[in-house]
């Protein structure tokens, strides 16, 4: 599986889910996908605000941690250009307290 996966909010009740592939594939060398719903894309020179914590993330948590950045980006003279993006770098099975994730915007 690849790590981080990504989920940002793209419009009421829809999700978009992204994963960040190793940097050994391009977009020539990628597979081709099965469902024509799933695009590749390529990301370069993105500059972001990330915030690091642990737990499982459920709605509650990942609203909480939204808040917390959004408070630090004001104090801090920042302005949001895009959604929150909530990333999620373990298995499932990994327990809440030794999960690695993020907020980013």
């Amino acid at each position: 599986m690849a790590a981080p996966v990504t989920e940002e909010a793209s419009g009421e009740k829809i999700h978009r889910i992204s994963f960040t592939m190793p940097s050994k594939y391009t977009l020539k060398t990628l597979p081709e996908p099965d469902d024509a719903r799933i695009k590749f894309k390529e990301v370069k020179n993105q500059k972001t605000a990330v915030l690091r914590f642990s737990g499982r993330v459920k709605k509650k948590l990942a609203w909480e941690k939204m808040e917390e950045m959004g408070k630090w980006l004001e104090k801090n003279n920042f302005k949001l250009k895009s959604n929150f993006i909530v990333e999620q770098y373990n298995n499932p099975a990994v327990p809440g307290f030794f999960r690695r994730n993020e907020i980013f915007s």
